[in-house]
């Protein structure tokens, strides 16, 4: 797999104040020297049903996280992006039949490719954690590059994949970013840290030469590192 590197600004953010209830609570911006960023915080149940969103499970382990973006968001994009989390409603598809135009001789293109958010992440793609017996204060520092991730159910190849979404679906992207959490006393707290993603679905269709009309095959889905890092809190 060839790997390309893209640089993005370091960011570093450290959070102390406790989880906020409510989907329109616990949101708050802070800046660090010359960098800017935002920061968005969730309570237990609302990050263990990120966790279920996310292909995960429920567990009552998961206790709160946050999320850190590097970029400043409005308030209205904050409450957006924290809604967006919290309730998975893929988009639309549009019609198969007459999404496309039909090519001659090109063999596999993606068509009706679809953004479903900013805010996927793997929970089996931990880049780091930081543990240890409270009271303490846990800090996390993550500085790695990550690997976009694409499947589909057709032979379709990742330098048609990356034409069709816009982005190198076989690159890797820079990750950077700081959070900390307050473990109360009598509680061992472990902080886990995963790269956020850029989603997109998508299908794939053939042009196989011998037909005039071009002939559906399949579909997958694509995910690019947009440098944001969600901090999961952990009571084990």
């Amino acid at each position: 797999m060839k790997s390309i590197r893209m640089a993005t600004a370091a960011f570093l953010f450290t959070a102390m104040s406790p989880a906020l209830s409510g989907c329109g609570e616990g949101v708050s911006e802070q800046t660090v020297g010359e960098a800017q960023g935002t920061l968005i915080e969730l309570t237990a149940d609302q990050a263990r049903q990120f966790e279920v969103n996310s292909g995960g499970v429920w567990d009552e382990k998961i206790v709160g996280g946050f999320v850190v973006l590097n970029d400043t968001l409005t308030e209205e994009q904050k409450q957006s992006f924290k809604a967006e989390m919290l309730n998975r409603e893929p988009k639309a598809e549009q019609e198969r039949a007459g999404d496309v135009q039909a090519q001659w001789c090109t063999g596999y293109y993606l068509s009706n490719v679809q953004y479903q958010g900013n805010s996927w992440y793997f929970t089996n793609k931990r880049l780091g954690s930081s543990e240890g017996w409270g009271p303490i204060t846990l800090s996390l520092t993550v500085s790695t590059s990550v690997s976009a991730q694409w499947s589909a159910n057709v032979g379709v190849s990742a330098e048609v994949v990356s034409a069709g979404v816009g982005y190198s679906v076989t690159a890797t992207y820079g990750v950077s970013s700081q959070g900390s959490w307050n473990v109360p006393s009598g509680t061992y707290g472990r902080l886990e840290g995963y790269a956020l993603h850029n989603k997109h679905t998508w299908d794939v269709w053939n042009d196989d030469c011998g037909d005039p009309a071009d002939t559906y095959s399949g579909s997958g889905s694509s995910y690019k590192p947009n440098g944001g890092v969600y901090f999961k809190k952990v009571s084990l």
